[in-house]
């Protein structure tokens, strides 16, 4: 499924399938970026799951959502519905 995010009672869900090829990987640089009004200025450490195994994902102060560690094989899918934090 496609990357999507919502806010519900004070929270910010991210859910969708994310596949983060080798050669478009950057070590710790943002996949995307949150709309403002779904980021607070502080950063989350959060962990979902790939194919590899689990993965930490960062949410920065600015909206950034970056994957940290090695999560880049040849073809890294990343389940990220289990991303969710409180506004």
């Amino acid at each position: 499924s496609t990357v999507c995010y919502y806010k519900d009672r004070g929270r910010v869900f991210i859910e969708g399938l994310l596949e983060i090829a080798a050669a478009d990987f950057t070590y710790q640089a943002p996949v995307f970026y949150l709309p403002e009004g779904y980021y607070n200025g502080k950063t989350y450490i959060l962990t979902c799951w790939g194919c590899e195994g689990p993965v930490e994902f960062r949410i920065s102060k600015d909206g950034a959502v970056i994957p940290w560690g090695s999560v880049a094989s040849q073809h890294a899918w990343v389940d990220l519905s289990s991303l969710s934090f409180r506004l």
